[in-house]
């Protein structure tokens, strides 16, 4: 593998989320130019890409659980700390800045994430309790030639396609539940992220769930090692790409989706029912898992067995310490969640 001419701008940690066998016929027509003629060719040809910020992330952390990675690798990044406005007032405080963010301007303490937090997870002063506070949900948005609303998909499909064993738009599967549409004879292009997030872990959590062989060959996480596809960083990432590229399918949030016009399909769930994502049907998702809810609130409500439920779908969490040594920050937080 040939040095890219500029130096400065390595792009390793995209070589990271591809296979040996995507390496192997990987090119990269752009490693004879700096970064600004690529940028400035991206703007003629009016990419969304042309620009977006360069990537500031740490690559290459297992479980993309950076608190731990710092506390261990840095601990001296890792100390308390205050935030303060331009005239120097405090607004809050912190227990180092790779733990709680969210909330921090208001002097919370709290947190919020897509995916419930595993048990005995580091890099927390005490258990912490989820309080489940709103819904989402991932979409399946699409490129494809002559088709612009109304795709349909089953599980299996969403999962044979991204595991690179249905390859082709016309394939019979897929024709089978889109009855009237002339499909192309094409290539699927699938886009999934290349960074850790959970939007992936929210998409790989239902597969895992309705395809055994993708629970057992790629199984669920915020990052996991793709069996085919191009790589996007975040919604917007994966949008371009889908966007740019003929005949492609990638995954985004649901109000990323809405925000930008994107298509996005139907998806068969439990039941046997093509279910469309709305408020009202991810609403239904966790309307259908609210019986079995565990006092703690860890629970995923992807793949319910309710007749109006879109199957793709989460709560986001915030991340609430269970002790909290200051009495003021917690009666705020009290108030805030009352």
């Amino acid at each position: 593998m040939r040095r890219g001419v500029d130096a400065a701008k390595d792009q390793s940690y995209f070589l990271f989320s591809l296979t040996q066998d995507q390496l192997a016929c990987a090119l990269f027509p752009v490693g004879d130019l700096p970064k600004d003629e690529v940028r400035e060719h991206a703007r003629r040809r009016r990419l969304p890409v042309a620009d977006k910020p360069d990537s500031q992330e740490i690559c290459f952390i297992p479980d993309n659980d950076y608190r731990t990675f710092v506390t261990k690798s840095v601990p001296e990044a890792a100390r308390e700390g205050q935030f303060v406005d331009e005239q120097g007032r405090v607004l809050g405080s912190h227990a180092g800045v790779h733990r709680f963010t969210v909330g921090q301007r208001k002097g919370l303490g709290l947190a919020a994430q897509s995916l419930p937090r595993r048990s005995g997870e580091a890099a927390t002063p005490g258990p912490i309790m989820h309080v489940p506070t709103v819904m989402g949900a991932v979409v399946l948005t699409y490129n494809v030639e002559g088709l612009k609303t109304g795709l349909r998909l089953t599980p299996d499909l969403i999962a044979d396609i991204f595991s690179g064993r249905v390859v082709k738009w016309n394939d019979g599967a897929i024709a089978k539940v889109n009855p009237g549409i002339e499909l192309p004879a094409r290539d699927i292009v699938v886009v999934h992220r290349s960074d850790g997030s959970g939007t992936s872990y929210i998409f790989t959590d239902y597969l895992s769930k309705v395809s055994s062989n993708w629970r057992d060959k790629v199984g669920r996480g915020t990052a996991v090692s793709w069996p085919v596809g191009l790589g996007g960083k975040g919604n917007e990432g994966v949008t371009g790409l889908v966007k740019q590229t003929p005949n492609a399918i990638g995954y985004v949030e649901l109000v990323y989706a809405v925000q930008n016009k994107l298509p996005y399909a139907d998806i068969k769930n439990r039941t046997g029912n093509f279910v469309t994502p709305t408020l009202e049907s991810v609403t239904a998702a966790a309307a259908a898992t609210a019986a079995k809810m565990p006092e703690d609130f860890r629970v995923s409500i992807t793949d319910p067995a309710a007749a109006d439920a879109y199957p793709i779908a989460s709560f986001t969490w915030l991340l609430v310490p269970s002790r909290i040594a200051d009495a003021d920050k917690g009666k705020a937080i009290i108030d805030f969640l009352g």
